[in-house]
């Protein structure tokens, strides 16, 4: 049985038919630093025991159909620089221990059905360098913490219920090529801080309630 692999160290069955439950036995092989089961048919809850997998370093989980929420415990995978749980069915909230994974570059939760707040916890995520958190349905304002993601070069809000005014703060992520905050309710201005964002070359902010005028600084942005 699987749970006996107590040896491996990468296990890789993406692109596959598999129509199962995640085995809970995996929880066993606690030598794994890489686990990619993405594009499968993979139901129900993500097993409590993964987070006995403290060596992981790639989590993939994405394209399949679990259900629940997304367990506090995945906290504790500390050595952790991939986390893909995208285009699944996962509710409740996005846990603040996401705060613990200081280590993450890469976090992709997109398309579930994911609710609550960003916690501004996620701000302390001072390596990350990719985070997609669109199409779900997270209310709120985007926590002013974000602007301590100062590696990010791709950030992507979009497609939720997002409120208030965009922060100015957002303009300190310099290193930003990529965002995305279209189909929110953000309203007030478009702030002339994202004029510092001098790397940008996609920039979506369509289907808000946004009002004034466009800053004259997002036209010195050469790669828009």
């Amino acid at each position: 049985e699987i749970g006996e692999l107590t040896k491996i160290t990468h296990l890789d069955l993406h692109e596959n038919n598999l129509s199962e439950l995640i085995p809970g036995q995996l929880s066993y092989l606690t030598k794994l630093e890489y686990l990619s089961l993405f594009e499968n048919n993979f139901f129900g809850e993500i097993p409590l025991r993964i987070q006995n997998l403290r060596e992981l370093e790639l989590l993939d989980f994405h394209g399949n159909r679990l259900t629940g929420s997304i367990s506090t415990g995945i906290g504790g995978l500390k050595k952790l620089t991939c986390l893909k749980f995208h285009q699944n069915k996962l509710t409740g909230t996005i846990p603040a221990e996401f705060s613990n994974l200081t280590d993450l570059r890469w976090l992709s939760i997109h398309q579930n059905k994911l609710s609550g707040n960003i916690p501004s916890e996620i701000g302390k995520l001072k390596h990350l360098e990719w985070m997609s958190l669109s199409n779900n349905m997270l209310v709120g304002s985007i926590p002013l913490e974000i602007s301590s993601l100062i590696k990010i070069e791709s950030l992507s809000l979009s497609s939720n219920n997002l409120t208030g005014p965009l922060p100015t703060e957002l303009g300190r992520l310099t290193k930003l090529t990529y965002l995305s905050l279209h189909q929110n309710n953000f309203t007030g201005r478009i702030p002339i801080e994202f004029g510092f964002m001098t790397k940008l070359s996609e920039l979506s902010m369509c289907e808000n309630s946004l009002e004034g005028t466009i800053p004259t600084q997002l036209g010195a942005l050469q790669y828009l």
